[in-house]
């Protein structure tokens, strides 16, 4: 028999309390944990010495280093291309891997599988959980209710895109929790970006937004088109994933391309048709424009497709200089007209005589 004490209930009781205590107090003054729990099947006792295994890679394009194996997750840090990280882990599926870069032991992160060169074989890497314990000071949250952690970010998004008497207009806003600072700029289709002057100089902060018409860019039929924004200087944000929108874009006022006359008037009296742009913005592109004999043999007197840009209003001659020879009556002539280049919303003026 023993001659140590035996423990109490109460002695027990104060044991427990003491390690909740305890327990508490790491939890309160901790700002964010991050949790790693490795699954092997082959893992050696406890008895045993464990040897782990480091693998090097090398970034292959610059990217984010994320809190989280998603690409909508905050930003912890960038990585650029060539940068040396230690892959610690994978997801359960093995397209993100959590890695440490090198010269910074203090910070890790995810990134996608992909994007090191070399990239360990599946079963070489071990599987990770991670779980984020944020603090009520160090966890905040979007407009949109998503919850990010430190360091705060602006993040821009294109939120709509639509057409305003035929002009593309873009609608982007910062959904982030701090504000964009730098001039926005707007591409479309990936061309020149254009400055969006609107507020100058003025930072756009979180659930503010900026409505943008781009005088240069015209509708001029229904099409596809992908808008991208971006800032200059660039800034970082909560992920770049949406900076890009694509949708469907229609003009929501009347385009025409009209034939407005018919003459001799071309050299050496050959037939002339005149076209009038009657939209409300320029237009550009390719025509198709025929002429024939309405009577008698219907002699096809041409085909021209000429490339155009018209202002509104503005006009644009085109010669059939083949037809000096042929003894053309005005009234007996008959000139059709087609184009892709608009939604034409008047066809009964593609034709000419009218009918």
């Amino acid at each position: 028999m023993s001659d140590e004490p035996t423990p109490t209930s109460t002695t027990r009781s104060v044991l427990l309390w003491v390690g909740s205590v305890m327990l508490v107090i790491m939890v309160a003054t901790a700002t964010t944990f991050v949790v790693v729990l490795f699954d092997n099947d082959d893992a050696p006792s406890t008895s045993e010495e464990t040897t782990t295994v480091t693998f090097i890679a090398v970034i292959v394009h610059d990217l984010a280093l994320r809190s989280a194996p998603e690409g909508d997750t905050a930003i912890v840090a960038r990585l650029t291309t060539g940068n040396a990280v230690s892959i610690l882990a994978r997801n359960s599926s093995g397209d993100w891997i959590l890695v440490i870069p090198e010269g910074d032991p203090t910070t890790q992160g995810w990134i996608p599988a992909d994007s090191v060169d070399p990239l360990p074989s599946f079963d070489q890497i071990p599987l990770s959980t991670v779980i984020f314990l944020p603090s009520a000071e160090t966890a905040t949250t979007t407009p949109n209710g998503v919850p990010t952690f430190t360091p705060d970010l602006p993040d821009l998004t294109v939120e709509a895109v639509f057409t305003r008497d035929n002009r593309l207009t873009v609608v982007v806003s910062n959904i982030g929790v701090v504000d964009a600072i730098g001039d926005i700029f707007i591409s479309v289709d990936d061309g020149t970006p254009i400055l969006a002057d609107i507020k100058p100089g003025e930072p756009l902060g979180p659930s503010q937004k900026i409505e943008a018409t781009l005088d240069t860019e015209y509708v001029q039929r229904r099409a596809t088109v992908r808008v991208t924004v971006s800032t200059d200087p660039a800034i970082d944000e909560e992920t770049l994933e949406n900076n890009s929108f694509e949708t469907v874009v229609t003009p929501d006022r009347p385009n025409d391309l009209a034939i407005t006359g018919v003459a001799l008037d071309g050299p050496n009296g050959s037939l002339r048709v005149t076209i009038r742009n009657e939209s409300p913005i320029p237009i550009t592109g390719h025509t198709t424009v025929s002429a024939r004999e309405s009577s008698g043999d219907f002699t096809q007197l041409g085909t021209l497709q000429p490339f155009f840009i018209l202002t509104p209003g503005e006009t644009l001659d085109i010669d059939f200089p083949d037809t000096a020879d042929f003894e053309i009556e005005l009234d007996n002539i008959e000139v059709r007209m087609s184009t892709t280049a608009i939604n034409d919303a008047a066809f009964s003026n593609d034709v000419f005589p009218r009918r």
